[in-house]
């Protein structure tokens, strides 16, 4: 079994709300900055206490239920830019990032899950 890293996170936005155009160029819209800098705080705050998993890497994202329709892989990108932010990944490219799985499950908040590859 290999070490792990968690981190307990607000959903994040879909992918479809993260970015808006204004005045032609592209921005971060405000609530995708205000899911940052608290998602930021707590990532940092948890990761304290936890070992650092060495690269490569496999990320589990498990959100909430909900009852709207929504699709589950809409929400990697944030929590994935987060991890690369906080520094607990170096990027998420491919070879720092083996597997990314995204789920539902009985959690309150998004779940991040990193733990070292193993093939």
């Amino acid at each position: 079994m290999s070490a792990a890293m968690h981190f307990e996170i607000p959903v994040p936005p879909s992918t479809n709300n993260l970015f808006a155009t204004i005045a032609g160029k592209r921005r971060s819209t405000t609530d995708y900055l205000r899911w940052q800098r608290q998602a930021d705080l707590l990532i940092m705050l948890q990761q304290r206490e936890q070992a650092r998993i060495a690269p490569p890497v496999a990320v589990t994202v498990t959100i909430p239920q909900s009852k709207q329709r929504r699709d589950l892989d809409n929400y990697l990108k944030a929590a994935l830019d987060a991890l690369v932010r906080c520094r607990v990944i170096p990027d998420d490219s491919d070879l720092v990032v083996k597997r990314i799985t995204a789920q539902i499950g009985a959690t309150m908040e998004c779940r991040v899950d990193v733990e070292g590859f193993v093939k």
